[in-house]
């Protein structure tokens, strides 16, 4: 409206006016007239989200604003002690709860929200073993509870099970039996077994004038046998044999002696003594100093300790003939030979032993 009057259309209008004084006033209008609007506008949101709009005035907009909602989706896993949980990348092994963000299709947000559980359902045994041999299953088994779970034990070669540690107590049926059994199992357990050389020690030792063989500390693996012969020296024989400290009457006849199927360790000495101390019954340090065999031309001289034992005296030429015999008891004998000068054999002989073998030198006259 202007000046009283309505104009509904865009253009330019002009009014004459007169002034007080009489005199003309041309106003001129430029009228422009703008349409109005009505605007339909469709939008979206995520909740929890404003919408701001940037519109001016004469216009009616309608706005049909959608939202749409945020999701939270819940997530509950489940694991063993051992096991573990890949969480969107994440590798988790603790008992929480744990999100992760996600987007959806509309752009909005999206949580995953997981409770991991960790739980126990298996028992824990701890399998080791010392050196000289192994446990079977051996480290850490795990084993659902209510089984039951078997060990066994094996010795290297030279050893044998010394103890079997099961939750800190030896077991003496596992030792001997190479394994044991957990039953019903319900919780956790250690076992450990330990092992020791097997070998048991023969200590073989022997005077002087002769052998043992073998000799030294013999190592011998358990249920083993081991046999040791005797060798005396030239004019000796064994005197003793003493096994574990008792002297051995038949590994001195016969110059040997074994230990079957051993179980424990041993000792055995071996004595000898000279065959005329023996036959003589002295000392068997001095049996030298009193027998003695010399000549004189064709006489052979002969002198023996006063003795129980009698002493035959054999004597041949060198091509083995017999020559001569005689019977000694005591003191000195003079047994003149008619004999060719040269070198003869005397044999002295006391209870079916030959207890000396001398050489001699005889001149005929």
């Amino acid at each position: 409206m202007w000046d009283g009057r309505y104009y509904d259309a865009s253009n330019t209008y002009t009014y004459l006016y007169h002034t007080a004084q009489g005199c003309d006033s041309l106003v001129t209008m430029h009228l422009t007239i703008y349409p109005t609007y009505n605007h339909t506008i469709e939008a979206t949101i995520c909740e929890g989200k404003d919408f701001h709009s940037a519109f001016g005035c004469d216009s009616t907009y309608v706005l049909y604003l959608t939202v749409y909602p945020k999701y939270e989706t819940p997530k509950t896993v489940q694991i063993e002690e051992d096991e573990t949980y890949n969480f969107y990348g994440t590798i988790l092994s603790t008992p929480g709860i744990y999100t992760h963000k996600l987007y959806s299709v509309h752009g909005c947000d999206s949580v995953i929200k997981l409770t991991l559980m960790v739980v126990t359902t298996k028992a824990v045994i701890i399998a080791t073993s010392g050196p000289g041999g192994r446990i079977t299953p051996a480290g850490v088994i795990k084993i659902p509870f209510g089984n039951s779970q078997a060990f066994y034990f094996t010795p290297d070669p030279g050893y044998k099970i010394e103890s079997v540690i099961v939750d800190g107590v030896n077991i003496t049926a596992a030792v001997l039996a190479g394994t044991y059994t957990f039953v019903n199992l319900q919780s956790n357990h250690t076992i450990h077994v330990t092992f020791v050389t097997d070998e048991i020690t023969i200590t073989a030792t022997a005077g002087p004038n002769g052998t043992i063989t073998p000799a030294g500390v013999i190592k011998i693996a358990e249920g083993k046998s081991q046999a040791f012969t005797f060798k005396p020296a030239t004019n000796y024989k064994i005197e003793k044999v003493l096994v574990d400290g008792v002297n051995n009457a038949t590994a001195v006849s016969t110059g040997m002696y074994t230990f079957s199927k051993i179980t424990e360790s041993h000792t055995i000495h071996v004595t000898f003594v000279s065959k005329v101390a023996a036959a003589l019954a002295v000392d068997d340090s001095n049996w030298s100093k009193e027998v003695e065999v010399y000549t004189y031309l064709n006489t052979v001289y002969i002198t023996i300790p006063n003795t129980s034992h009698p002493i035959v005296v054999d004597i041949f030429d060198m091509m083995g003939r017999h020559l001569h015999q005689r019977t000694l008891t005591d003191a000195t004998t003079a047994i003149p030979l008619n004999v060719a000068t040269g070198i003869y054999m005397i044999r002295l002989i006391s209870q079916n032993e030959i207890i000396m073998v001398n050489k001699v030198s005889l001149t005929k006259f």
